[in-house]
């Protein structure tokens, strides 16, 4: 069973259920294995791509997949986030490999 954060500025993160976070219909879910991530004073943008093999010889770019932008405080928040749910997964599943 996979766990579903969600991000709540008043009250922290919290775990939630699939069934009690509403969301929209039609979203597809895209496999990013390229993240870019710039900031300035008033924002951090975290750019997700995939690189797709080239079909020939030219060197092919990564497609952008779409772009996130947080402020310096949700960005943190969202840093907090994810190092929790890693602990987690790594205490379920074991350690991540960082080949």
């Amino acid at each position: 069973m996979r766990g579903l954060y969600v991000i709540n500025t008043l009250r922290g993160y919290v775990m939630g259920e699939p069934e009690a976070i509403e969301i929209e219909q039609g979203r597809i879910a895209s496999y990013s294995d390229i993240v870019s991530i710039l900031y300035s004073e008033y924002t951090f943008n975290f750019e997700f791509s995939q690189q797709m093999p080239p079909e020939n010889e030219k060197q092919v770019n990564p497609i952008c997949l779409g772009r996130i932008v947080m402020s310096p405080q949700h960005a943190k928040f969202f840093s907090k986030l994810l190092s929790d749910v890693i602990t987690g997964y790594e205490k379920k599943f074991g350690t991540i490999s960082q080949k």
